[in-house]
């Protein structure tokens, strides 16, 4: 299997910090801090989050961070983009929040209440 993220190590302003971890078969594969701005992830390797899966999209989701708040969105993919078990189009995540997107678990994190 083949992933690779494309990391920027910033920080929010005051401190706050949202993340996502990245799984697949329970096995964690990489976390990525979420600064502002958006981050798409896909099967293309042009993606911020390139995962090599059959089952995802070149282009499958983007997920954005303003302020505080992260979205996510899913990019009129094939195979549909799962929050929390149900299939979204576009959504806005919270602390704990799971992510299905092929065979990939994403989970996001937040420092904000």
């Amino acid at each position: 299997m083949n992933i690779s993220i494309n990391n920027n190590n910033g920080t929010h302003e005051g401190g706050e910090m949202n993340k996502i971890t990245i799984e697949k078969d329970s096995f964690t594969l990489d976390e990525k801090q979420l600064d502002h701005g958006s981050v798409t992830i896909g099967r293309a390797e042009d993606n911020d989050i390139h995962l090599d899966d059959p089952m995802l999209s070149s282009y499958h989701a983007r997920i954005t961070t303003f302020f505080k708040a992260s979205h996510v969105e899913d990019l009129n993919s094939t195979n549909g983009t799962y929050l929390n078990g149900k299939q979204v189009m576009t959504h806005t995540l919270h602390s704990g929040d799971t992510i299905l997107m092929g065979s990939h678990k994403v989970t996001f994190h937040s420092d904000n209440s």
